[in-house]
């Protein structure tokens, strides 16, 4: 580390150097993360011991610099294989097949597994290996029922040997998303209407009102999640959502002569029942501003011969 600390070094290599038998070194490529990290990437790794070596440039003195890790690594010899496949569902089981194998000497590895969630896993705590055969097993994770949709999970398997020399782990990552089978709209029945205090005379709509009620079912879907109204202005009013049968009324003014009525259900189906009380050959109310009225009687009474 450098005098005012790691931001005064520049790290220039980075390579992997053997421990024992002819010197060997194994250069990475450099990339500068965001968060002033660095990535480095090996493209082969030395058999056996190695440790870790690093050479830059201190800025501060100006002088070059080696550092090399007190640690001595090696390539693992356990492998571990797991594929996910598909997306897990909120509430159901998920059974995912592992295997195991190492190229060392075979004998009792302990297997363990965690995740980000804290799903509750079942899993073998220990697997019995031979040298070069991989070993299948399964773990089986499960999603409470009131895991929301798209809720990432990520899932770590580790495997160590009985003495601890040897150990590796892998690193998956799953999606719980709720399976959809509910593709039918939901059902919007309108039952009655009640427009019998509409005049005729459309100018003197803004004094009576106009209802209907409708039932509104989503039968063995999902359940209705919304009720709305569009291409009309009144006031719209329903039972709970959670009834069998939802009982929805709609009141306007006799000016506003249409409504359609819109209900969705949980996955986002759309069901609709659209009503006019408007009746064939009456022309509708003209609504205008108080002030553009004023206008054009003045404008009337100034024209009078």
């Amino acid at each position: 580390m450098g005098r005012r600390g790691p931001s005064s070094m520049t790290a220039e290599q980075v390579s992997l150097a053997k421990v024992s038998g002819p010197e060997s070194f194994s250069n990475g490529v450099l990339t500068q993360m965001d968060n002033g990290e660095i990535l480095v990437t090996v493209e082969a790794v030395p058999k056996g011991e190695f440790v870790v070596v690093v050479k830059g440039t201190d800025k501060v003195s100006n002088s070059q610099f080696q550092r090399q890790s007190n640690t001595q690594m090696s390539l693992s010899k356990v492998k571990i294989q797991a594929v996910v496949d598909s997306s897990v569902e909120p509430g159901q089981t998920f059974k995912l097949p592992f295997s195991v194998m190492t190229q060392s000497s075979g004998g009792k590895y302990s297997i363990s597994a965690r995740n980000d969630r804290k799903f509750p896993m079942i899993f073998p705590n220990e697997l019995t290996l031979v040298t070069g055969q991989y070993a299948n097993a399964t773990l089986t994770i499960t999603p409470p029922a009131s895991t929301q949709s798209g809720t990432d999970v990520t899932l770590t398997i580790d495997a160590q040997s009985s003495n601890g020399v040897d150990a590796n782990y892998a690193v998956l990552r799953l999606s719980v998303v709720t399976k959809i089978t509910d593709f039918i709209q939901p059902l919007c029945k309108v039952v009655s209407v009640q427009d019998n205090k509409c005049p005729r005379d459309l100018s003197q709509c803004g004094h009576f009102q106009w209802g209907l009620s409708a039932n509104i079912t989503d039968g063995n879907g999902t359940g209705i999640e919304s009720i709305s109204f569009h291409q009309g202005n009144g006031t719209l009013t329903y039972t709970s959502l959670s009834a069998p049968i939802i009982v929805a009324n709609y009141n306007a003014s006799c000016c506003s002569q249409t409504v359609e009525i819109i209900a969705v259900d949980k996955v986002g189906n759309v069901g609709k029942c659209y009503q006019s009380i408007a009746r064939s050959g009456v022309p509708p109310a003209l609504t205008l501003p108080l002030p553009l009225w004023i206008c054009l009687l003045v404008s009337a009474f100034l024209v009078r011969p």
